[in-house]
């Protein structure tokens, strides 16, 4: 990865090829065992003050002796700085903020208490180690003038994402010479018709549209409803009419998760068959999605990819859905393979959990300050060929991301003033307030519940959770249509914040399996029975199921197994596996709301745990509750739905820094 000078030293360093260096460029380059916590361990307040007391994992602790004995220096703060920057990655973080740490005692297992030095000294010790180098050196440690310390693997990912979003958004694309503002006006109003929103202002997708066709990066972000998946079919469209290439354009469709590629699939396929375009202009927009992992051509340990900067993808436009879930390694790679020339789209929710890796990429990406205003030249260019005048020019000081994205806001599914729109507000802001009497209006569509102990919370899964699990029920006894076993069973999910506890997914999948087989009546230690809902939770390439894959044990008379495990896939296709053949998997009638993302359900149970937990904040809150259609149900203590909504959660890194304070180099 890294090529050495002819004295033996790494470019801008004085590492050479001792063990020691070998170890540190197994771990840059590998370095995956940063992932040190499963999903209900993951931490999600992005505060380094907690750390008193905390129990330090056995690699965080390894790598800190590691860059400790590689230095040489017996003192404890070059190994305190080590030990907290890989704990903090491991929590979600890019790098380490020395300033928040400073003047601390840290509980370090058998070392006792450490105390952190005053930053100045701090960074005076850190400056002094051959294993800790400037940004542009290559050392184990990078730490830069803004008291942010990096391992050098994260570092490099974060120039990496920087320097290439920089590039694409200020990349424009001139327009062919027959492309004129008719042509554009014609094209707009046929593929879309709502080109005008009800306050008279140019509608998110025209815009949206518009920065697609003129820049090679194209960020599109709104809540769930607000037509993302729709304005990308139809700005695909848009981009193969207005084309002036002999070729087709070749197009890409990507996801993070098999489950919202599949999603991002079925989307597409149904926004196709109602587009006002030519069929030959439908039939080059792609309805095949892929995994990002897919797309890139993954190793089977996920270590290294086919498709790079020296084999870019074969793709002149990319379109990722699901943005707010890719993490910063994997987000580095798809850049990388993206060609120079090529326009990359992306769609997301900020407001949503992050990635369960390292970074929150699409938030900083995006930034902070207000969304949909633009500079006066991007306005100039779009009057021209819009004819439009309604957008608002940026107050702020602009950046090269000012102009390559766009907020949907209007919802087409829940309307802003129904009080699931209104609900979905209040946690975003973070108003707990208004949050907690939203939830006490005694509105049909959504209500509150509060469950004491098990007794309660049984008679509540047998009840109202029942209505739902029977309804499915009556479909596995009749062997109903795929389609409308799986519609049914999605009709209603399960949500919870942690998997343990009273109110965990563990718990509340035991007592829903124990209801349908008392229902159906089978035998309580059967493991698999019709009806059981299964998610896969490695993924297996050679089966291709992935990580978050459903799949419902149906009864089967055509084979020698009493069961088969029905999956289903892109265009409307199944497939039956033996239930012994799947990789691990758990029973998935109640999810955690990280494997919720990218789906939606009619009717939403909420679960929030019997005590605070640290995972709990407006982003997860939020997270579940727009996975609801039309109705849901929020079932915790109201003190800490309120602690949730009031904690956000934080992501320390310095890419928006990069990409807004840069140039471009290109």
């Amino acid at each position: 990865m890294f090529s050495k000078s002819r004295t033996g030293k790494a470019p801008g360093g004085v590492l050479k090829k001792t063990g020691a260096a070998r170890l540190f460029c197994a771990i840059i380059r590998h370095g995956r065992a940063i992932r040190l916590y499963n999903e209900s361990e993951i931490k999600m307040t992005r505060s380094t003050n907690h750390h008193t007391d905390h129990g330090y994992s056995p690699l965080a602790r390894q790598f800190a002796e590691f860059i400790r004995r590689t230095d040489g220096n017996p003192g404890h703060e070059l190994y305190l700085a080590a030990l907290l920057v890989s704990d903090v990655i491991a929590g979600g973080h890019i790098c380490l903020n020395l300033a928040s740490c400073e003047k601390q005692t840290f509980q370090v297992g058998d070392k006792g208490p450490l105390l952190s030095p005053a930053i100045n000294a701090w960074e005076r010790v850190l400056r002094r180690s051959p294993v800790v180098g400037r940004p542009g050196e290559f050392r184990p440690l990078i730490l830069d003038d803004a008291h942010r310390l990096y391992t050098y693997r994260y570092w490099n990912y974060e120039n990496k994402v920087a320097d290439r979003i920089r590039n694409m958004a200020g990349a424009m694309i001139p327009l062919p010479p027959s492309f004129s503002p008719e042509t554009c006006n014609t094209l707009m109003a046929r593929l879309f018709p709502e080109s005008v929103s009800p306050d008279g202002r140019a509608s998110g997708q025209i815009i949206a549209a518009f920065i697609a066709l003129t820049r090679r990066l194209c960020l599109i972000s709104g809540s769930p409803g607000t037509g993302k998946t729709t304005a990308v079919a139809r700005i695909l469209a848009f981009l193969i009419e207005s084309s002036s290439e002999a070729t087709p354009l070749r197009i890409a469709l990507a996801a993070p998760t098999a489950k919202a590629a599949i999603r991002l699939e079925e989307s597409i396929s149904q926004i196709k068959q109602v587009l006002c375009s030519p069929d030959w202009v439908k039939n080059l927009i792609p309805e095949e999605s892929w995994t990002i992992h897919r797309l890139l051509g993954s190793s089977a340990d996920g270590t290294s990819y086919r498709h790079r900067e020296s084999n870019p993808l074969p793709c002149d436009i990319v379109v990722v859905d699901e943005a707010s879930m890719i993490d910063l390694p994997l987000m580095a790679h798809l850049l990388e393979a993206i060609p120079r020339s090529s326009r990359l789209i992306l769609l997301g929710d900020p407001h949503q959990l992050s990635s369960i890796e390292a970074g929150a990429v699409l938030e900083d990406i995006m930034g902070p300050g207000e969304k949909n205003r633009y500079s006066r030249a991007f306005l100039k260019r779009f009057r021209e060929y819009t004819g439009s005048d309604s957008l608002s020019p940026s107050e702020a000081d602009e950046s090269v991301m000012t102009d390559a994205m766009v907020e949907l806001t209007r919802n087409y599914r829940i309307r802003d003033e129904s009080i699931l729109g209104r609900f979905k507000k209040s946690v975003v802001t973070g108003d707990a307030a208004e949050t907690l009497h939203l939830l006490e209006s005694g509105e049909e569509s959504l209500s509150w519940l509060d469950l004491p102990d098990l007794h309660a919370l049984k008679n509540y899964v047998r009840t109202e959770i029942g209505k739902y699990l029977n309804g499915y029920l009556k479909h596995v006894v009749k062997h109903s249509d795929n389609n409308e076993l799986f519609a049914s069973f999605d009709s209603f999910r399960v949500l919870c914040a942690l998997r343990g506890g009273l109110f965990g997914t563990i718990h509340l999948n035991r007592l829903m399996e124990d209801f349908l087989k008392e229902k159906s009546g089978i035998h309580p230690s059967r493991p698999f029975y019709p009806g059981k809902a299964l998610m896969v939770t490695n993924n297996d390439y050679a089966l291709q199921l992935f990580n978050g894959d459903i799949g419902l044990v149906l009864a089967d008379d055509r084979s020698k197994e009493p069961h088969s495990v029905c999956f289903r896939e892109a265009k409307g296709a199944f497939r039956r596996l033996s239930p012994y053949t799947l990789p691990e998997h758990e029973t998935a009638f109640a999810m955690t709301v990280h494997k919720s993302q990218g789906s939606e359900y009619e009717r939403v149970f909420l679960f929030l745990p019997e005590a605070d937990n640290p995972i709990l904040n407006r982003e997860l809150i939020y997270t579940g509750i727009t996975r609801a259609r039309r109705e849901l149900t929020v079932c915790g203590r109201k003190d800490i739905l309120i602690r949730a909504v009031s904690r956000k959660m934080e992501r320390y890194s310095g890419l928006t820094e990069k990409i807004r304070q840069g140039q471009p180099v290109e």
